[in-house]
């Protein structure tokens, strides 16, 4: 009857290193996964943020970052205080534009909003700022400059619907229902969630506009997975 050979000392090693090794990995991953969704949950670390300004009180980026973390942290006064700071050391800084105009948003101050996401425009006239503009402006009822900016939201990116639902709610508002009703089937072409949304909404969409553009793209990779 076949017997298995037993091990030599040296496969034995082997093995019991491999084992050994794989132990380490799996607990390794296992503490990197359980210490990094613990910061995730905890948020931002506010005191390094605030050293790095007392490091480097000079530094655009710098206030821009304690800014954001502020932000994130629901301290909205001491937010906009460092946004500031980081727009006053480099006007072209467009991202502190965009997380002021955010702030101002969120806080209903439809008219400042409008004012700094005009300023990242004419930094970088990309399609995500001329939809916040557009938002802010129809929120301001400034119901023709926000036509022109969704308009110009779609010719920079076409296959975008958060820029055609901001446009046909506009549309509608305005009592222009030919319009609307392009749009609306141009949209539901698009998105079928969008444009039903369009159908129902009778208040345009409250809250962050990155957090609707991340949905956009996040909806994009999962249809095309």
């Amino acid at each position: 009857m076949w017997k298995r050979p037993e091990r030599s000392i040296k496969q034995y090693v082997i093995g019991r290193f491999s084992d050994n090794l794989m132990k380490f990995l799996k607990t390794t991953l296992y503490l990197f996964i359980v210490f990094f969704c613990g910061y995730l949950y905890a948020g931002p670390n506010i005191q390094n943020y605030e050293q790095a300004v007392l490091e480097k009180p000079d530094s655009s980026n710098a206030h821009l970052a304690l800014g954001r973390a502020y932000q994130h942290d629901n301290k909205p006064f001491k937010a906009i205080k460092s946004l500031k700071k980081a727009i006053d050391l480099d006007y072209g800084n467009e991202t502190a534009h965009i997380f002021l105009g955010e702030l101002y948003y969120n806080k209903g101050q439809f008219d400042l909003a409008s004012m700094h996401y005009e300023k990242a425009l004419k930094i970088n006239g990309c399609a995500a700022y001329y939809n916040y503009y557009g938002n802010a402006l129809t929120k301001n009822e400034k119901l023709t400059l926000a036509i022109k900016s969704y308009k110009k939201a779609i010719s920079l990116d076409p296959d975008n619907p958060l820029f055609y639902y901001g446009l046909g709610y506009v549309y509608r508002k305005t009592g222009k229902f030919k319009e609307y009703k392009k749009i609306s089937l141009k949209l539901l072409k698009l998105d079928k969630d969008f444009g039903n949304k369009l159908k129902n909404d009778s208040e345009l969409f409250a809250g962050k506009s990155s957090i609707s553009i991340k949905f956009v793209k996040e909806k994009r990779t999962n249809n095309n997975d």
